[in-house]
Formats: C-alpha cells, sequence, structure tokens
C-alpha cells in the first residue's frame, strides 16, 4: 500500500499488540499533558551556530535514507537574536524529521529568512522546511497537527509521535505561527515564523568560537542526540 503521512515525528511502534499500543499512548498523553504547561525561556542565542547544527543533523538523516539535503539562508540574518534556542531546535527538528520520514525519493530543503515585523522593533525569522515526499491530502491538512491524527487511510506507517503537534504548541507559545502547503504525490512544505525580540548590548555574552561540528546521530531516541 502507499505510504500516508501521518501528524507524528516519534519513533514507531510497529504491531506489537494492543498493550503495547496502549502504553505508547499513555506515555505520548503524559508527554502533550507536560507540554502543556510549558513555559517559553527566550535568551539571547547565536542563530547562525544553531542553524548550521540543525542542518548538520537534518543531512546525516537524509543521508541515511538516501535523500538529498540543502539548507540555504535567503537573507541576511541577525548574529544574535533572543529566543527559546531549545524549543527552535525542537520545532525544526520535529518537521525536518517528519520530512525525512516521508519522503522516499529526492530531497528535504530548509530555507530560513527574515523580514520586519508589523510594530518595526522586532525581527520575524521565517523558517521553510519542503520535502519531495507523498504529500497530504487537503482534508487532512486542518487536522494534520492534532494530537494522534493519522493522515489518509493507510497503516504503512504506524506511530503515537506527537512532533507536529509539540511543534505548534512551542510556535504558538513564542507568538508565532505554523502552517503547511501539500499536493498529495508532489510534496509538501511546512513554513513557520517566529518574532525574535532585541538584544541590549547588556544581554550578551562573550561568543564562543567555532560553531562546532555534527559527528553523529542518536537516531534511536525520540528527541534527536546531537553527539
Amino acid at each position: 500500500a502507499a505510504a500516508t503521512r501521518q501528524a507524528f515525528d516519534g519513533r514507531l511502534f510497529v504491531g506489537t499488540g494492543k498493550r503495547h499500543h496502549r502504553k505508547a499512548l499513555g506515555r505520548s498523553s503524559e508527554r502533550t499533558r507536560r507540554i502543556g504547561h510549558t513555559v517559553q525561556r527566550r535568551t539571547p542565542a547565536a542563530i547562525g551556530p544553531v542553524l548550521h547544527q540543525v542542518a548538520d543533523v537534518a543531512r546525516i538523516r537524509a543521508t541515511q535514507a538516501g535523500l538529498r539535503f540543502s539548507y540555504e539562508t535567503l537573507t541576511q540574518l541577525p548574529a544574535v537574536i533572543k529566543t527559546d534556542e531549545r524549543k527552535l531546535r525542537q520545532i525544526l527538528l520535529n518537521l525536518l524529521s517528519n520530512a525525512v520520514k516521508f519522503t522516499e525519493n529526492g530531497s528535504v530543503t530548509l530555507t530560513v529568512s527574515s523580514r520586519a515585523a508589523e510594530d518595526g522593533q522586532r525581527l520575524v525569522l521565517i523558517f521553510e522546511v519542503e520535502d519531495t515526499g507523498i504529500g497530504i491530502a487537503a482534508d487532512d491538512q486542518a487536522r494534520i497537527f492534532d494530537a494522534f491524527v493519522q493522515a489518509g487511510k493507510s497503516q504503512t506507517h504506524k506511530g503515537t509521535g506527537l512532533g507536529l503537534t509539540i511543534s505548534r504548541q512551542f510556535v504558538k507559545l513564542m507568538g508565532g505561527t505554523i502552517e503547511v502547503a501539500s499536493t498529495p504525490g508532489h510534496g509538501s512544505r511546512f513554513r513557520v515564523e517566529l518574532p525574535t525580540d532585541p538584544v541590549k548590548e547588556s544581554e550578551l555574552l562573550q561568543p564562543e568560537t567555532g560553531e562546532g561540528k555534527i559527528t553523529g546521530v542518536d537516531l534511536d531516541r525520540p528527541d534527536y542526540r546531537v553527539l
């Protein structure tokens, strides 16, 4: 049967019976409850190293899946922004993980750009994750971010991950928006817009030298772990 895209980025739980499925749902429900009570922690962050590390993780994952991966900044980005760095990483890794999982051939692309916010004081960062995968039917796009929702009727991909649900909750918490555009059989594009606060000179820390390099990814964990 043809693969069907789900609102899941987590690990796959395949055919081990109702007991395992109930346990998986229980763990996922508890995780959803905890996410609902999370708070935002905005601190100055060097956006360049953050994005390069996320791209390195995605490139390794895409290469292992036999896919091409590209990362591009379309506009000049500030050196430092004020944001919740941990949640930003998780949002991007969730979207990129989903893109790789539901793309059998072709490519996954991450592009980043920026624009001035309407208040004239802040900057809005725009992240787009595009793939050449199986796509999402129009009827499913409205509910793809809901917890435990599977788009379509195929059971090829089973799971109880909550990647898109968590990403939407984090984006909303950070004052941003997330949307999807997709055509079945022709891939999907997820777009996230996040406002960032200006960084005061007194908040700046001494920058670290070097961006670091990703040497591997532990793919057996629900959340990616940089090695």
